[in-house]
């Protein structure tokens, strides 16, 4: 996730899936640093809405597309 964003750091579908990848660390207790996880998956979440901006649906795509809301 972070190489596609490294690549592109405007990708949103990368930001939001890896923002939500933080988000599990840290709420299923496997994160080493859960402060710095969760800073780092609030970032990486203000970039994805930065990239959707009013397009805020797209976000919700994205969830959908990876499978987030089952």
């Amino acid at each position: 996730m972070e190489q596609a964003i490294t690549r592109d750091p405007r990708y949103g579908p990368a930001l939001a899936w890896a923002a939500f990848c933080c988000y599990r660390l840290v709420t299923d207790g496997r994160s080493d640093d859960p402060t710095a996880d969760r800073l780092k998956g609030t970032n990486f979440a203000r970039q994805a809405l930065e990239v959707f901006g009013r397009r805020s649906g797209h976000l919700g795509e994205c969830g959908l597309r990876a499978g987030l809301f089952r």
